[in-house]
């Protein structure tokens, strides 16, 4: 299984990549729309991490593509711009599939 993230944050990009996971920048609601389409349709690709600017403003998006794909997971990650209201993966999946964990 892969990970990826998406996000508007050079310094999280720059962070995660160090870390080993692919990582793509944009500002872009459109470029979102076609990272999402296009890793989604690698079989390999399990979770798409997203950071919570991003996430805010593609917000539309995201739910239309949790809505329409079980797999990849899109998980919401926070930022420095984030106000402490991200849900963490539990709930992601608590909400996702009535799963505690």
């Amino acid at each position: 299984m892969r990970l990826f993230l998406i996000c508007d944050n050079d310094d999280v990009a720059v962070g995660m990549r160090l870390a080993g996971v692919e990582s793509f920048k944009t500002n872009d609601s459109g470029e979102v729309a076609r990272l999402l389409g296009e890793l989604s349709r690698d079989e390999n690709t399990g979770v798409i991490l997203i950071n919570h600017s991003l996430g805010v403003r593609c917000a539309g998006l995201i739910t239309d593509f949790r809505k329409k794909n079980t797999v990849p997971i899109i998980v919401e990650i926070p930022d420095a711009d984030s106000d402490g209201s991200v849900s963490s993966v539990s709930d992601y999946v608590r909400e996702a599939i009535g799963i505690n964990i």
